[in-house]
């Protein structure tokens, strides 16, 4: 960023200024684990579309207000499609357009609702169906692209990506200004022992939103006009 530099005379004040100013840390907002799958066509091929389904096993109470005593809570990862492979020794980069895509999280009763099932072999006839029913808590749009990172000698690796906040149920709780952006991360175990046959990956993520927090910074007026001078 170009500094402002004033030319005029400037009439200093000795004092010491409390300068309030807004920083960002980032927080988790929720953990989520399950099982993906590629579909129609195998990982990294050309037509092939990601997708996810699994459960949100804890949420940061700040901003959620889940009831897990009385209610499930699952996460639908709904279908990115392929746009490129590349490989770089033994690590395979994966990219899926998740423009049209959405990561949805879900309220189902647990004496009057639908239990989540995986099946086998998905999509099929309970997956990702029972997963998306119920009342939906937070609606999620995909930004760009999801990128699935895996060693290609042991099938393990990492998925990301970046959503935004756009709708549900419980979408107030989340500040504002902390929808945008919101950072994915998950790592990989490829073919997990007892996994629901038909899947590919086991997942086990979290979900991170900026949370603004205020600062105080303490600084004197000679400083402060250093920075708006540029040091001039």
């Amino acid at each position: 960023m170009k500094a402002l530099r004033y030319r005029s005379t400037v009439l200093v004040i000795i004092a010491c200024l409390v300068v309030a100013t807004s920083a960002f840390a980032d927080v988790q907002l929720l953990d989520f684990f399950g099982f993906d799958w590629f579909w129609p066509t195998d990982i990294g091929e050309v037509g092939s579309c990601y997708a996810a389904v699994g459960f949100v096993s804890t949420v940061n109470p700040t901003f959620l207000n889940f009831d897990y005593g009385n209610n499930e809570y699952t996460f639908n990862w709904d279908y990115a499609c392929f746009v490129s492979a590349d490989t770089f020794g033994t690590t395979a980069v994966y990219t899926y357009d998740g423009s049209t895509s959405g990561f949805d999280v879900y309220c189902d009763s647990i004496a009057t609702g639908t239990a989540a099932d995986y099946g086998i072999n998905p999509p099929n006839a309970v997956s990702p169906g029972t997963w998306s029913d119920g009342d939906r808590v937070l609606e999620g749009d995909w930004m760009g692209d999801i990128t699935l990172v895996v060693n290609i000698t042991n099938g393990m690796g990492s998925v990301s990506g970046t959503v935004n906040w756009v709708g549900g149920s419980q979408l107030s709780g989340i500040p504002v200004e902390s929808r945008n952006m919101s950072l994915t991360l998950a790592g990989l175990l490829f073919d997990p022992p007892n996994g629901p046959e038909g899947y590919h990956w086991q997942i086990d993520g979290q979900v991170f939103i900026e949370e603004p927090t205020p600062v105080t910074e303490t600084t004197t007026w000679g400083a402060l006009k250093t920075g708006f001078q540029g040091g001039n």
